[in-house]
């Protein structure tokens, strides 16, 4: 009597790409300078404000872009294996067109990743020019005041002091700083690892960025109030 053939293991399931929970808002840009004549200081730090805006911004995109990008290959890789069958002591070298064009997804998505936190990378090196600039206009203000201790004491604006500006561009920088270290350990296990649980956790460290402080929007948020870009 012939054996009855195995059972087929289910499909593997494809994972959805997950929604980030307090995602950053799609805040509209911060307004143009108004009528308002604003001294060199001023202004310099207005314009600082908005170029983390706008970073900040670009940094999001980039993200969801990886989250996509990221999900996509964990989807084609699950795939992959579950069609190689269940039995690994058979070497079966496939032509089958679909083995081929998923192997190619797989590469795609294996080169972009790292693509994506190549420029993620160069929006970091923006933030921390950003925060070099804000350094200089703080020796600005004290050079224009001949030095006077109190001088970094000043409000530029309303409430906010260049100490302050400082602070608050240093904090946002080193948050995307710790964030791009995280992501730096995580493509080379997103394109590499094999294990769903693991690709699992990856994907939701990648999508809701844990190192980046839960602050930072408001933070961010606060500053264009105070340089009146809102």
């Amino acid at each position: 009597m012939a054996s009855p053939s195995p059972k087929k293991g289910k499909s593997p399931k494809t994972t959805k790409t997950p929604s980030k929970k307090g995602a950053t808002s799609q805040s509209t840009s911060p307004k143009a300078s108004p009528s308002k004549n604003y001294s060199e200081i001023p202004k310099r730090v207005r314009d600082c404000c908005a170029s983390w805006h706008d970073v900040v911004l670009k940094w999001s995109k980039l993200n969801e872009l990886g989250t996509t990008v990221a999900n996509k290959l964990v989807n084609f890789r699950l795939q992959k294996e579950y069609n190689s069958g269940e039995d690994a002591t058979n070497v079966v070298v496939s032509n089958d067109q679909d083995s081929i064009k998923i192997q190619e997804e797989i590469s795609k998505a294996s080169e972009e990743l790292p693509r994506i936190y190549g420029s993620l990378a160069d929006l970091l090196t923006k933030m921390e020019s950003l925060v070099q600039t804000f350094s200089a206009i703080k020796s600005l203000q004290m050079s224009k005041q001949n030095g006077h201790v109190s001088s970094d004491k000043s409000q530029i604006f309303s409430t906010w002091t260049i100490e302050q500006f400082c602070d608050a561009s240093q904090r946002l920088f080193d948050s995307y700083c710790n964030e791009l270290s995280l992501k730096e350990k995580l493509v080379p296990e997103i394109t590499h690892c094999r294990n769903r649980d693991k690709l699992m956790v990856y994907l939701s460290l990648w999508l809701h960025e844990p190192l980046i402080q839960d602050d930072n929007n408001i933070l961010l948020e606060s500053m264009l109030i105070e340089a009146e870009l809102r």
